[in-house]
């Protein structure tokens, strides 16, 4: 259909609209086609054969056609029949790829009637046909409660986008509850993976920055102040990095669901030490105290000396000592089956150097006990050395006597550069 001749669909309402001449002029017109002669005012319809004009204006615009079917795979070449309105329920995320019937100019209302899942429209997929493809610029998801209004164009034989989503919405995806009635001029909108929603930031004012100023040339690199705002960005990342450099950063948490061991596998390389902090009680029965001990690499031959100290229950020092090489050693002690509900001790490991080939691995730690009401606490102080110059790609926790750690117990292994 030439469009150069109508304009096509310029309101919702889908009446062609044109001069008189011009719509008569035209080829391949539906039979049932209503249009508005621009010239003379008037309303017609086309019977198959020829217009007629003279007509009031026809009822209100609406979809009728309405179907609603239920998608259980990806949709390639999905024929909606003579439907208007597709309103689609689905049993998990699907792709639809391609919708076959399409005519120069026919709208397709696309709904997402399901309560938590999404149908993502794929922009010019090879799974359907060329001819039944969206050429929409990029994917776009359909949100449950949410639609798209598609219309077909015979000039480039695929689908277009009409309009999508609602007032709530940025590229067919939401926007938080709220949030247009809050924008503001500058404002910076961030997508939230995690809620699947757009969410609306502010950055500060210039009057807000807070400048920085170098007390000595040498602070910037090459010894003079860089002058111009790109570098002395990035002169501020290389701060950050050191920053981040010098902080202890979180590799992993485990936190026993059930009563068991700890075990840190496939430890990143990418760190100078390691950092364990443990929180702990063990199942070992008729008892109130427990060791706890370590291991590396999963290593359980004579290869560890180790040394814990303490003040016993009589005041006087007293220490638990490995210093010939012997089984995995003890880094502290943790309350047992007889201790009071609901009662752990803490421990912290420092490991050293834990990727160097050149050296046996060394760590220490300081841990607190207590075992029971109405006895002394306990606080103890260790170290220990693993015997080995092998990289340390796995740390494991576990009791000296028990077989395990209760419930609840806790373990998060941290890294510094």
């Amino acid at each position: 259909m030439p469009r150069s001749k109508v304009n096509l669909f310029e309101q919702v309402s889908g009446y062609l609209k044109g001069t008189k001449a011009a719509i008569e002029a035209l080829a391949g017109i539906a039979e049932g086609s209503i249009a508005y002669a621009t010239d003379t005012k008037e309303f017609g319809s086309y019977d198959g054969a020829a217009w007629t004009w003279g007509q009031g204006a026809p009822s209100p615009f609406a979809f009728t056609n309405i179907d609603s079917p239920t998608f259980s795979a990806d949709q390639d070449d999905y024929d909606p029949g003579s439907a208007d309105i597709i309103r689609a329920d689905l049993d998990a995320d699907w792709n639809l790829t391609g919708i076959a019937g399409g005519t120069d100019g026919r709208l397709l209302y696309l709904e997402n009637i399901t309560s938590g899942f999404r149908l993502t429209l794929k922009d010019e997929d090879a799974g359907s046909s060329a001819a039944n493809q969206l050429a929409i610029v990029h994917d776009i998801e359909i949100f449950p409660d949410r639609a798209v209004l598609l219309q077909y164009s015979g000039d480039d034989s695929r689908w277009h986008l009409f309009s999508s989503g609602d007032a709530e919405s940025l590229r067919g995806a939401p926007i938080s509850a709220g949030l247009l009635s809050s924008l503001q001029d500058g404002d910076t909108l961030i997508w939230n993976d995690g809620d699947r929603v757009f969410e609306r930031i502010q950055l500060p004012t210039e009057a807000a920055l807070l400048p920085y100023f170098p007390s000595d040339t040498s602070d910037w690199a090459g010894g003079t102040d860089p002058g111009d705002t790109d570098q002395a960005l990035d002169q501020l990342a290389v701060r950050t990095t050191d920053l981040e450099a010098s902080s202890w950063v979180l590799i992993s948490t485990q936190s026993l669901g059930s009563d068991g061991t700890f075990d840190f596998t496939s430890i990143p390389q990418t760190y100078k030490h390691l950092k364990i902090e443990f929180l702990a009680r063990s199942d070992r029965a008729a008892n109130t105290s427990d060791g706890a001990k370590i291991r590396f690499n999963n290593d359980n031959g004579n290869n560890y000396v180790g040394l814990v100290q303490f003040m016993n229950a009589a005041g006087a020092p007293a220490k638990v000592e490995q210093n010939t090489a012997g089984a995995p050693t003890q880094f502290s002690f943790v309350t047992a089956a007889s201790s009071p509900a609901n009662w752990f001790n803490n421990s912290e490991i420092t490991i050293f150097d834990y990727t160097n080939t050149n050296l046996f691995k060394s760590w220490q730690a300081r841990g607190m006990q207590t075992p029971n009401t109405g006895v002394s606490f306990f606080i103890y102080d260790a170290q220990g050395v693993w015997l080995s110059a092998s990289a340390i790609t796995r740390v494991q926790l576990f009791p000296t006597t028990g077989t395990n750690f209760k419930t609840h117990s806790s373990a998060r292994l941290y890294g510094i550069k």
